[in-house]
């Protein structure tokens, strides 16, 4: 039984399914890639994939250029080169690479199937099972006045266990209700995530650069683009930074608008921080979900404490509802 790779590459363009021979595989910019990817803030010769073999069973070595500004992030760790195994994932800016293992399946002989040495089965020897409908189907006059011992009593008892559990469940939901405040009762009974089924938008908090005219626009917007300069030449690489270096950019580039462009290269350093801060918020997105699934709670604490800084720095949508259960949590 053999087993294929296949490459999925998650862009903005949809997604795109590459399978993994023996060679090593090219992703770049660059025409002559064996995996073009035709977007500025991809470097020419972006990173090589080669298919590895180990005890493990078979998986991809992700290997990245070292001149490339862009970063492998697997697990929320930063690698220059790395072993991806079936099933698990990996971004490379704003794209997301997953690697999907197919065996394919034995075939089966050809021909008819050999006879059974037993004998053929005669089924009128097998005994027949009496099958039954459920009694409140069976029972007649379900809201009638039956007899206390009557089949009318044994209905109302199989109601009565199946109702209770509910009743249960809206009894508890009640005294959260009174006990813990409207938002704790609410995580009680309905367990969603903290940001919801997609990642929300963390650019729609920051505030617009305030300038009277389009001199002081550009004045101000090279301002924002020299402290998100010395904010990424100080060599941090947590969340908190990431987001300030895009907030920045961001700000310079919504304030110059069609003039953009009067600061070198300043739409492609906005995007690239914009892929940056993505990778760095989803991955902490899945490592809060994940941590939610398995009833992890101290890595729950863990994560929310990471993004607690981004409230602090500007109130988003979701921040109300991130402290409450971070003091429940740490609580």
């Amino acid at each position: 039984m053999s087993t294929t790779l296949t490459l999925r590459i998650h862009t903005n363009e949809g997604l795109r399914n590459i399978p993994l021979e023996a060679r090593p595989l090219r992703v770049g910019r660059a025409p002559e890639s064996d995996v073009m990817i035709a977007d500025p803030a991809i470097s020419r010769h972006q990173l090589t994939i080669t298919p590895h073999a180990s005890a493990q069973g078979i998986a991809a070595l992700f290997s990245m250029n070292p001149l490339s500004p862009n970063q492998l992030v697997k697990d929320g760790r930063i690698l220059t080169e790395g072993i991806i195994q079936p099933g698990e994932i990996c971004f490379v800016g704003s794209y997301r690479f997953e690697l999907h293992a197919t065996a394919a399946l034995p075939k089966a002989a050809a021909g008819p199937l050999p006879e059974d040495p037993a004998g053929p089965i005669d089924l009128r020897l097998v005994e027949p099972v009496e099958r039954i409908a459920p009694r409140w189907r069976q029972v007649n006059g379900l809201l009638g006045g039956a007899g206390a011992g009557g089949p009318g009593s044994e209905q109302r008892q199989v109601l009565r266990g199946a109702l209770l559990p509910g009743a249960a469940l809206l009894v508890c939901a009640a005294l959260g209700w009174v006990l813990l405040g409207p938002e704790a009762a609410h995580r009680a009974t309905d367990p969603s995530e903290m940001t919801g089924p997609q990642l929300p938008d963390l650019f729609a908090a920051m505030p617009k650069l305030e300038c009277p005219d389009a001199e002081a626009c550009l004045t101000r917007a090279k301002d924002a683009v020299q402290l998100a300069a010395k904010l990424r030449n100080s060599g941090s690489q947590d969340l908190i930074t990431a987001y300030k270096i895009a907030k920045q950019l961001h700000r310079a580039n919504q304030a110059l608008g069609a003039d953009a462009d009067r600061i070198p290269d300043l739409p492609g350093k906005c995007e690239q921080a914009r892929a940056e801060l993505a990778t760095l918020f989803s991955d902490l997105y899945f490592r809060l979900q994940q941590a939610r699934r398995n009833d992890n709670q101290r890595e729950q604490l863990a994560v929310l404490k990471t993004l607690r800084p981004l409230c602090d720095e500007d109130r988003h949508a979701f921040c109300t509802k991130l402290e409450l259960q971070y003091r429940l949590l740490k609580d």
